[in-house]
């Protein structure tokens, strides 16, 4: 079972992460186990090999697809990733 673990307040630098209670470690999908947003999150899950993103997108509350109050200049939208992988 996956558990979505709000990590905002707690000094991480992140928002939030996924803990796997089956094998009780938090996931890590691209070499990272925290995200501060959900398009961080969709590209290193993809990129991690990850296939039904569907299933955490059910899991998430409503503020983990907005922008943090911190965040608002910094916040990347799904076409800028999509922009960046294809300059790669």
């Amino acid at each position: 079972m996956k558990r979505f673990i709000d990590l905002r307040g707690q000094g991480t630098g992140n928002r939030f992460a996924w803990f796997d209670t089956i094998r009780d470690v938090f996931e890590e999908w691209s070499g990272f186990c925290a995200w501060d947003t959900w398009n961080e999150f969709v590209y290193d899950y993809s990129a991690g090999g990850g296939l039904d993103v569907d299933r955490y997108r059910g899991l998430c509350p409503k503020w983990v697809f907005e922008p943090g109050e911190d965040d608002i200049e910094g916040f990347v939208t799904e076409i800028e990733i999509e922009e960046a992988c294809e300059e790669r």
